[in-house]
């Protein structure tokens, strides 16, 4: 933050070219002499904050955050009102990842500083919205990132934050954009379910699970078939359809075998297209019986044989695993455009192919994590992964990816439970 608190008038020249002097400082990024004379200046003007905060940072950017944590808690018991020693507190203790402590100190910070530093306000919400996307409070993110724009529309902070983090849905974005289809449809179910039981939240696990086996089986039933719609409708005209959708919650999710044979009929369905716009375009060409020692393939031999045809180098759930990893693949150069048309269509590209391997054995082996029961074995498969990962990733893309994978394996793993 830019700080515009007012200096005092009553200050001496003396005190002014002291401000001056150790902000010179820290922007040269010479921390200990920051530290140095911001105590002698503490000394001379102990009512200053400027000589509190201004070393509070110079600690900081020497990961030295308890002791920018203790200048700046003395600074707070003589300028409680201070906005801008509230808002160097709420940064120093999200440097250590206290985020309830910073949450705390960021809105104290918010709600004394005057109306007029609007540009000050808005940057005090804008990262209360990051530490919220760290807590996986992803929707208080987005509201606090859209306040901060309110107060100064030209944070740019503020509104990469809400590019960055958002989908075409104004949703917070999804840890693949196969996703963010299925999660919209989800927020608007839910939303439809809460209100015809007068409530704001789910009561019991068993419940939500339930109501997420319920939502899941309309969209594999009634949006997944029509695929097309999907992919060419825009995110108004989707929301539309969405809310359509009418879902009994009173009835009994599918069974497992209702949803196997759901799967097998949606991708005969899809086989049979395939092979009816082939026949289209090539009408003299029609395609030869496909037999194996005279016998014909059935519907599933025929999905697996179209996915193989696609991806022979890859195992038959090759695909879950890849979806799973998507976060490893775009951190690695992908774009996610690509990965899309990937996905669709194959590719016989040698070096996608191997980025396609790559991420494949990291999905499958966090997958495996996530399932096995025993800690141990668990444990082999995350770290097997990590070190895959690490083939063309560094540590920080690896926990940026990991991050974003894991809390989707977890949706995954609690709708299974």
């Amino acid at each position: 933050m830019n700080p515009q608190q007012p200096f005092d008038f009553n200050m001496s020249q003396e005190e002014i070219k002291n401000i001056i002097k150790v902000q010179k400082l820290l922007n040269n990024k010479k921390y200990l002499q920051v530290i140095q004379e911001g105590g002698k200046a503490r000394n001379k003007y102990p009512e200053n904050f400027f000589f509190y905060t201004i070393p509070s940072i110079a600690y900081s950017c020497i990961s030295r955050f308890e002791d920018a944590i203790q200048l700046l808690k003395e600074a707070e018991q003589k300028f409680p009102d201070s906005y801008e020693v509230l808002y160097q507190l709420a940064r120093s203790y999200e440097d250590i990842e206290e985020y309830d402590e910073a949450e705390k100190y960021f809105k104290k910070s918010y709600e004394v500083t005057p109306e007029a530093y609007n540009d000050a306000r808005s940057d005090c919400l804008n990262d209360l919205g990051a530490i919220y996307w760290e807590m996986r409070r992803k929707q208080e993110a987005i509201e606090s990132w859209k306040l901060a724009l309110i107060e100064d529309p030209k944070n740019s902070s503020a509104q990469n934050n809400l590019r960055d983090f958002t989908n075409v849905y104004g949703e917070p974005s999804a840890v693949s954009p196969l996703m963010d289809d299925l999660f919209h449809f989800q927020n608007i179910q839910m939303e439809k379910y809460f209100q015809s039981k007068n409530k704001s939240a789910f009561q019991s696990k068993k419940e939500t699970n339930r109501i997420i086996q319920l939502i899941s089986d309309a969209y594999n039933s009634k949006i997944v078939p029509k695929k097309e719609r999907l992919n060419s409708s825009s995110a108004f005209e989707k929301t539309k359809w969405f809310k359509r959708i009418k879902i009994d919650f009173e009835s009994k999710p599918m069974s497992k075998d209702e949803n196997l044979k759901l799967f097998k009929s949606l991708q005969t369905k899809s086989d049979r297209k395939s092979k009816s716009e082939k026949r289209k375009a090539n009408p003299q060409k029609e395609p030869a019986l496909t037999l194996i020692q005279g016998k014909e393939f059935s519907p599933e031999e025929k999905s697996l044989a179209d996915f193989k045809n696609k991806f022979p180098f890859l195992p038959e759930d090759g695909l879950l695993y890849i979806t799973i990893a998507s976060p490893f693949l775009i951190s690695a150069g992908l774009e996610p455009e690509r990965l899309l048309e990937i996905l669709d269509e194959g590719t016989q590209d040698e070096d996608e192919q191997n980025m396609l391997l790559w991420a494949c054995d990291i999905g499958s082996n966090l997958f495996n994590s996530v399932m096995e029961e025993d800690d141990k074995a668990a444990d082999d498969f995350f770290y097997e992964a990590l070190d895959i990962a690490s083939d063309l990733l560094d540590e920080d893309e690896i926990e940026k990816a990991y991050k974003i994978s894991m809390e989707a394996l977890h949706k995954l793993a609690d709708e299974l439970e």
